[in-house]
């Protein structure tokens, strides 16, 4: 018999792959006395498949059986030679312990119409699923059809295939795991959770046309496992099944793995999971390992390259705390994605365009006019008076005298407004330095309006503008000109440039957005204040204009509320009552001024105490974290005899005390459990926080990880515990937090001290 009777999409299947069984339609014989090996002369695979590979078959399998059954119909001879040489072998074969396991995995088989036994065919298809069944040469003949059991025969079918098909699902998944690293447990669990779904849906457990989202969470209570899963309630109103069985046919499906120790269902369907010791000790080496890119991540290709753009300040007056805001926000933003596998560009967009820049001129003039004894000039009105312009005025007294005292008004007001311009920005990018940002570019508004090569001699303006009116996006009306940004979702439509030819904020961004969008990112993070909330939906409408929808992202932050003493301080920058970003800094420092600042979403208010913040005991939060990380480094520099040295290579010094064999299986504390679980958590951490654009979860994270670390101090001797073995796997432990609590910090751009 060759291959002529067989589908051509399976010739050259692999033997690994059983594709057909034999039906026995027996209605004289209960399943009890199915049994039997070899019911059937088994053909050579070479014979019938010669010799592609199982992966052929396992991409492409899904779904192909239901066809076999019709291809099947025209060799109907061969058909009755099977059931005669299956009514004469069956009842010979009797093997009854199979019963109880076609029972179990094939309870349908029970309630079809007709009742009757399946071949050892059915076997086989369990066994080699199973990884069971190991000969290559066991390959059943044929599936064998009937016309009068096609419609019984015909579910039947289906239903091997979808359980069939799971097999395969859930082997390909164990696969794809096998080998990973057992310590980013989130996504390994995710991976065997969705393929357990897909197999009890392909196998007709599960009534769905699809699985859900499978998302994993931490239990509030420890004692309730390290991950749990609520697929099992999300599929059973679909599935009009009751969760806890759908919970249980998930368990049921998943596939050895060595991350787990246990798996148990709690309450209306919870699946909760509970890593094994060994995975929580295999933490403490693979932080070592790998140190500071311990929990990096990848992103695909065309979601990688993001720009970030934040601050933005107009350069007009020093930046308040709000900027500061901004300052913390977009750096840890950055960093947090830098960590997850994104390639972030930083940005400052320079609103140096605008009335705004020629009253900040005006400004200066008046305050120099007065300085020159002209008591009678004043700022105009919604001009700048803080203390700064004062500043700016007599420098510029200092360098030209009373030049300007009678120049023409206007030409005084152009050198004025430059002259605080260059102040101005050399006040942003020292204090931007200072604070750990690092842009790399600054992009000035004034920019959108010159005539560039890279816009076919066009301004970055004109050059959109253009393709938006050739969009018939670009109208005019009441001698303007507007942009139909309602027909891309916004609440009305823009005008982009004003009857009198001056141009509008939002025309600026119309041309800033694009260009960004052209010089390649994937995707534009923007950082607002909340009161610009309303502007995202027009902005958006431009690039979805321009052939770009969802590429951009827009971060509010809310206000910074300063306390002193338990009071408010007030801060305005157009009256001089006001407290500076930079002054900020100077009183309470860098790394309080940052964890302080990330300590809450951008969506809340943060209440900013500043007599807190100075402290420098637990009752400070980035004291506390930061006291953990040098205590560690004492305890290294201790048992390796370094004491008294300063500024050390920790991750050298930490080699030298600690053996590169230790046995870590001798960390069985609750207080070294805690830390390592603590510290398996992380690489899930970055992925979510970076997904989810919260970096001040890991202030959150900080904090819990420097508590369990002080916890374990005080309950478990590192240094003078007398196990020598004990005492290395407690100073790899140590040494382990401190890579992850320094990399947490470096993250925030706060600093890990080695003393305090």
């Amino acid at each position: 018999m060759g291959p002529g009777i067989f589908p051509s999409h399976l010739d050259g299947v692999d033997a690994h792959i059983v594709h057909a069984c034999i039906f026995g339609e027996l209605l004289q014989h209960p399943v009890a006395e199915i049994g039997g090996k070899n019911a059937v002369s088994l053909l050579s695979k070479k014979d019938v498949y010669g010799s592609r590979t199982a992966a052929h078959v396992e991409d492409g399998f899904a779904g192909q059986y239901s066809g076999l059954l019709d291809e099947f119909f025209g060799v109907g001879v061969f058909c009755v030679l099977i059931v005669v040489a299956g009514r004469a072998l069956v009842p010979a074969l009797g093997i009854r312990r199979l019963r109880a396991r076609l029972l179990d995995e094939f309870p349908f088989l029970f309630e079809i119409e007709h009742k009757g036994p399946f071949a050892v065919g059915i076997i086989l298809i369990y066994d080699n699923a199973k990884g069971g069944f190991r000969c290559a040469r066991f390959w059943v003949l044929s599936l064998f059809v009937c016309l009068y059991f096609a419609r019984s025969l015909r579910g039947t079918i289906e239903k091997l295939v979808g359980i069939f098909n799971s097999r395969l699902i859930l082997r390909r998944s164990a696969a794809r795991t096998k080998g990973k690293n057992p310590m980013q447990p989130r996504e390994e669990l995710t991976q065997l959770i969705g393929a357990a779904l897909d197999a009890a849906i392909a196998s007709g457990k599960l009534q769905m046309e699809k699985a859900p989202e499978i998302t994993l969470e931490r239990p509030r209570d420890e004692g309730h496992g390290d991950w749990a899963c609520t697929a099992a309630m999300r599929c059973a109103k679909e599935a009009k099944r009751n969760p806890r069985e759908i919970a249980q046919d998930i368990v049921d499906a998943l596939p050895e793995n060595i991350l787990v120790n246990k798996v148990e269902i709690a309450g209306p369907g919870f699946i909760n999971f509970y890593l094994n010791n060994n995975a929580l000790q295999d933490v403490v080496s693979k932080v070592r390992s790998e140190k500071g890119d311990y929990g990096r991540g990848t992103v695909p290709e065309g979601k990688r390259k993001i720009n970030i753009e934040y601050i933005s300040a107009n350069p007009t007056g020093p930046m308040h705390v709000g900027h500061g805001r901004w300052a913390a926000l977009g750096s840890a933003t950055a960093n947090l994605m830098r960590h997850a596998g994104y390639d972030v560009f930083e940005e400052f967009y320079i609103n140096d365009h605008g009335v705004q820049m020629d009253k900040f001129g005006l400004s200066i003039a008046a305050r120099y006019l007065q300085q020159l004894g002209h008591e009678d000039a004043e700022v105009p009105e919604g001009g700048y008076n803080g203390l700064y312009v004062n500043d700016i005025a007599k420098e510029i007294i200092d360098r030209d005298g009373n030049k300007w005292e009678n120049a023409d008004e206007h030409e005084r007001m152009v050198e004025f407004r430059e002259y605080g311009y260059a102040y101005i920005m050399k006040m942003f990018r020292d204090i931007t330095t200072r604070f750990g940002n690092h842009f790399e570019r600054w992009q000035s508004e004034r920019e959108m309006y010159i005539p560039s090569d890279e816009f076919n001699g066009q301004s970055p303006f004109d050059f959109c503008l253009g393709k938006l009116r050739d969009k018939g996006d670009i109208y005019d009306a009441e001698d303007a000109v507007w942009f139909r940004s309602s027909k891309y979702g916004d609440e009305k439509d823009r005008v982009v440039r004003k009857a009198d030819g001056d141009y509008t904020y939002f025309a600026s961004d119309v041309a800033y957005h694009y260009w960004k969008k052209m010089r390649g990112f994937d995707h534009l993070i923007d950082i607002w204040g909340a009161d610009h909330h309303g502007y995202i939906a027009r902005v958006a409408a431009v690039l979805s204009a321009m052939g770009y929808p969802g590429a951009l992202e827009v971060m509010l932050g809310q206000l910074v509320n300063l306390f002193r003493d338990g009071k408010p301080v007030r801060m305005s920058k157009r009256t001089g009552e006001m407290i500076t970003f930079e002054e900020l800094i100077d009183e309470v420092g860098i790394d309080a001024t940052r964890y302080y600042m990330l300590s809450r979403s951008s969506e809340q208010p943060i209440d900013f105490d500043i007599d807190v913040a100075k402290k420098q005991d637990a009752s400070n939060p980035v004291y506390y974290d930061q006291y953990a990380h040098a205590r560690i480094c004492k305890l290294l520099r201790d048992a390796s005899g370094h004491s008294g040295e300063e500024n050390l290579d920790m991750d050298a010094v930490a080699a030298e005390c600690i053996p590169s064999d230790v046995d870590l299986s001798v960390l069985t504390d609750p207080s070294e459990f805690a830390l390592m679980r603590k510290m398996s958590e992380f690489g899930d951490l970055i992925s979510l926080a970076a997904r989810d654009r919260a970096p001040f979860r890991l202030t959150h994270y900080a904090q819990d990880l420097a508590s369990l670390f002080h916890q374990f101090y005080t309950n478990c001797p590192v240094l003078k515990v007398e196990d020598e073995n004990l005492k290395n796997a407690r100073l790899a432990l140590c040494d382990a937090t401190r890579i992850v609590m320094s990399t947490t910090l470096g993250i925030l751009g706060i600093s890990s001290p080695q003393r305090m």
